[in-house]
């Protein structure tokens, strides 16, 4: 193929492709994460799934569901990483595989609605609260390190992340009641 017959691939400035990609990561993550048992396996899928969604770009038509088109792509890499590691006795098998895909395909709706209701609910916190979990749940930081930095004890800074997640949960709650009755 010469350069000049060379495809059109969308570039990362197609603002709308891009937008597409970045709305459904957290989808993408939650369907890998499903099926691939091992997290540093699920990492590269998702990875691979990425770099094949661009790389086939050219392939998705706009207007279509970008959603079951990048699940296809993270399903057929899925099923690459499956059969590199058969060996393994833990993987799972290809029905579970396609019971796990129609239960996620099933309950994505929910868990995206979830997820908006979760950043809504994040927004709200005190900005001490958000700063508080994101150290808290960032790898590799013990609560201790965190208690130590603080000058607080171990114990208040567990009670104070129970309190901020109760009040995350209650509010994701609230919320998607009030989406549901709208």
């Amino acid at each position: 193929m010469t350069a000049d017959q060379s495809q059109t691939v969308p570039m990362p400035s197609d603002e709308h492709f891009h937008r597409l990609v970045m709305d459904h990561q957290c989808a993408l993550v939650r369907y890998i994460a499903a099926m691939v048992p091992n997290s540093a396996d699920a990492d590269e899928v998702l990875q691979e799934t990425n770099l094949a969604i661009w790389e086939n770009a050219h392939d998705f038509e706009p207007g279509s569901n970008f959603r079951a088109w990048a699940f296809r792509i993270a399903y057929h890499r899925v099923l690459r990483c499956r059969d590199q590691k058969r060996r393994e006795t833990k993987m799972f098998g290809g029905e579970l595989i396609a019971l796990l895909t129609d239960q996620i395909e099933a309950s994505t709706p929910v868990l995206d609605a979830r997820s908006h209701a979760l950043a809504f609910c994040m927004r709200r916190l005190a900005p001490s609260d958000r700063s508080l979990l994101a150290r808290y749940y960032q790898p590799g930081v013990r609560a201790a390190d965190i208690a130590r930095q603080l000058h607080k004890p171990v114990n208040s800074i567990f009670k104070t992340v129970c309190r901020i997640r109760k009040a995350l949960m209650q509010c994701i709650e609230r919320r998607m009641s009030a989406e549901e009755h709208t």
